[in-house]
């Protein structure tokens, strides 16, 4: 199966149903990478993280025969990839060379309904990859940068983070509290400020090289060395959805490193991408050429 610029392999004790079927049918598999070779590999950034289906259910009201409870008539249905897939696209969109790895089965699903252009609720079914040893990192140092986008489902294990923060390449992470501990002495840890209230309650900041945390409507802070602080005011523009944000302020954060700029420049571009990503509805990949008007 060809994904992008990577080849990811697999093999089933169910024939040839694979990942495609967004389904729970394949009980034992295994998959690995193999990295293709390039002369711009140096130029490409690697990704790596949990993928996730995004399902969205277009309704409008009606009346409910059997109760008071809400009842939706779905007028459209959309599907497309979250998770570190989001990231992707947004790098991509960017402009940026990426090699995105993954699990390809099992995958978690989340379902939103929008009703009348507003956001109803979400649906999670969430699946986690049992299969700890789905990625080599003997790869990985050909990469400047390597972004983790951590979901908590599964693709990242304790000794997958450890061996990426030990390598040469320069690590980029998004995860939970959970796996926080995980990553000390990544180069920089992306989170929001509930999760970071929790992370340095048991950490301190400088177990990473660097942090940004966001702040939602109040922009972003970050931390850079042992003592240095900044943070950037929020951009104007109405909030719509905040549905995928946090994947476009990752990916703006490494495009920008990834080509020379320096965190603060990197920090004020992504606080950027991310108030434009929330004037729309449901994920939202921004190009480089809205970022510079």
């Amino acid at each position: 199966m060809y994904c992008g610029r990577y080849v990811v392999i697999f093999s089933s004790h169910e024939g040839e149903k694979n990942g495609e079927e967004y389904g729970n049918k394949v009980a034992h598999w295994s998959c690995w990478v193999n990295i293709m070779e390039s002369e711009e590999k140096m130029k490409s950034i690697g990704l790596i993280g949990d993928a996730i289906i995004d399902n969205y259910l277009y309704c409008t009201t009606k009346f409910n025969p059997e109760n008071k409870g809400p009842c939706y008539k779905i007028l459209r249905r959309e599907q497309k990839w979250g998770g570190v897939k989001n990231v992707e696209e947004n790098l991509v969109k960017l402009g940026s060379k990426v090699d995105c790895f993954y699990p390809v089965v099992p995958l978690s699903v989340k379902t939103r309904v929008i009703c009348d252009g507003k956001y109803v609720c979400r649906i999670d079914g969430d699946e986690i990859n049992k299969n700890k040893d789905w990625f080599s990192c003997k790869n990985t140092d050909a990469y400047d940068y390597v972004v983790v986008s951590d979901y908590l489902k599964g693709a990242i294990t304790k000794k997958l983070a450890r061996n990426l923060c030990s390598g040469s390449a320069k690590v980029i992470v998004d995860t939970k509290p959970e796996h926080a501990k995980w990553f000390k002495g990544a180069h920089l840890l992306k989170v929001n400020q509930k999760e970071a209230d929790e992370i340095f309650n048991k950490m301190k900041m400088k177990d990473f090289d660097r942090v940004v945390i966001t702040k939602g409507a109040e922009g972003l802070d970050f931390f850079d060395g042992e003592y240095e602080w900044g943070d950037c005011s929020a951009s104007n523009g109405t909030c719509v959805d905040v549905t995928g944000a946090g994947d476009t302020v990752l990916a703006t954060l490494a495009w920008s490193l990834n080509r020379g700029d320096s965190l603060l420049k990197a920090c004020g571009l992504a606080n950027k991408a991310g108030s434009i990503a929330v004037q729309h509805l449901g994920c939202y990949a921004v190009s480089e050429k809205e970022l510079m008007e």
